[in-house]
């Protein structure tokens, strides 16, 4: 009897050994487990947080687009107003000689040099023109 006793305490240790070791695996696995939860919800908020960047982001270019398009529309209305402008003085004024001075274009003193030689030039070939055709 006193055998069959120590057999059944032996299975009875060796069993209560498996259960152990069974918990202390389950632990592991447990604390594993929440260590994985808790990356999964940080990496979860993060989703959130860049969805949120994302929207924002979109919400932004939409009114980049939006401010870009009526600048677009005002400048091509500045050039369109400005190009009707233009015909009419040109309209007015065929020549830059005939705009009044305050009106005419500056220009540099190489520009109005320039002008002259070019101006002396024409001269000197029609001049030489008339002496060719006497």
């Amino acid at each position: 009897m006193e055998e069959k006793g120590l057999a059944v305490r032996e299975k009875c240790n060796a069993i209560q050994e498996q259960v152990t070791a069974k918990e202390r695996r389950l632990r592991k696995d447990e604390s594993k487990y929440r260590k994985l939860k808790k990356e999964y919800d940080g990496m979860a908020s993060a989703e959130v947080d860049l969805s949120n960047s994302l929207e924002d982001c979109e919400e932004m270019l939409e009114e980049n687009a939006k401010k870009r398009h009526t600048g677009k529309q005002n400048s091509r209305l500045s050039i369109q107003l400005s190009s009707r402008s233009k015909k009419h003085s040109a309209s007015v004024f065929e020549n830059e000689s005939d705009l009044p001075a305050r009106k005419r274009r500056k220009k540099s003193k190489n520009a109005d040099r320039n002008e002259a030689i070019d101006e002396q030039k024409e001269e000197h070939i029609e001049d030489e023109d008339s002496n060719e055709e006497e």
